[in-house]
């Protein structure tokens, strides 16, 4: 009786080894797919990162050229005074250029 519990101890022993061995595969597998599936967290992290900084830099951009939008309106209605003034100086040129001319007349009929 003894044998037989020996026996049936041995082939539990076998049946546990070979069971062992069919699942070293599955645990390498297992292994390899949790080491994947760290690098495609780690991966996915980096693409996160990347995303919010091209955000913050197309809202930076977006900031800039409202700036610039608005240097561009400075400079159109700096212009547009500038041609104001201009056409002002311009009158009072030909004002006094009149102004001139008519007193030089004066002067001409007194000399004469």
């Amino acid at each position: 009786m003894l044998n037989i519990y020996k026996k049936r101890t041995e082939n539990a022993v076998s049946v546990i080894e070979k069971g062992s061995q069919a699942m070293q595969p599955c645990l390498e597998k297992a292994t390899a797919a949790s080491d994947a599936l760290s690098s495609i967290t780690s991966i996915m992290n980096e693409i996160d990162n990347m995303s919010a900084q091209v955000a913050s830099a197309a809202e930076e951009q977006s900031a800039t050229m409202n700036e610039v939008n608005n240097y561009v309106g400075n400079i159109k209605t700096s212009t547009n005074n500038i041609v104001e003034v201009s056409e002002c100086a311009q009158l009072a040129s030909n004002s006094l250029s009149n102004t001139s001319d008519n007193l030089n007349s004066f002067v001409y009929k007194f000399d004469n």
